[in-house]
This record gives C-alpha cells, structure tokens and sequence, in this order.
C-alpha cells in the first residue's frame, strides 16, 4: 500500500537565511502499514538530510498526517488542504487532510488536538 505523508519543518536559526523559519513538504513510501511507513519516512529523512541541500538547515521536522492509499482514484481527489492567514504580525492556518470522501483514501492525524505545536516527529 502507498502512504503519502504530510511533514512541516522549521529551520535553524540562522544569520544568512532570515527569511525563511518554517516549510512544508510530502513523501510518499510504498509499506505494509502506517507504523512501517513512519518507520521508513524517518529512515529516509535521515539519511535525505544528509545528502540533501534543501534539508540542509532543518532542525525539526513534524509529521502532521499520512494519507493511506489503497488504490488511487479514476477522478481527482483535493488532499491536504490549507488556509493561511498573514493578518498583521499572526501567522495562523487551518487546514484539513482530506477535505473530499475518496474510496481507497484514508487520512490519519498524527496533530494532537489540544497542542498548538505538534511533538517533532525528528530532531537533528
């Protein structure tokens, strides 16, 4: 089965690079299962953080949800959809993993619902 996950990272502090603090990216891994998938993503984001220049500055990275995908769909399905507001000095978003019912979809949240900030999924 396919699992598609859904990470968001913060950047090291860092003199040269004031603009950016946080960003958002997916993978995806073919596994048995959803803690097989998390076991493989976490493998592989080791080892990209090393070999990659874009993760060079990483210094957390968080897992917000996996989208479980059983088969993918005749027509296009909306996935991991956000709403951000720049308002003033507050940054805020909401967003929803699955907006759409999809046969074959599943989305798992990994955001605990009481926390602002999720735990870091790795730490470097």
């Amino acid at each position: 089965m396919e699992y598609l996950g859904m990470f968001s990272f913060d950047v090291a502090d860092d003199k040269d690079c004031k603009d950016f603090e946080q960003g958002r990216f997916q993978c995806i891994v073919n596994a048995e299962d959803i803690p097989k998938a998390k076991e493989k993503f976490e493998k592989f984001l080791i080892k990209a953080k090393k070999e990659l220049d874009c993760l060079n500055k990483v210094e957390k990275i968080y897992l917000h949800h996996i989208h479980e995908i059983k088969h993918v769909p005749q027509n296009p399905v909306l996935i991991n959809f956000e709403e951000i507001s720049t308002e003033a000095d507050n940054l805020s978003s909401i967003s929803c993993a699955a907006p759409m019912l999809s046969k074959g979809i599943a989305a798992f949240s990994f955001d605990p619902e009481e926390k602002h900030t999720p735990e870091p999924f790795l730490v470097f």
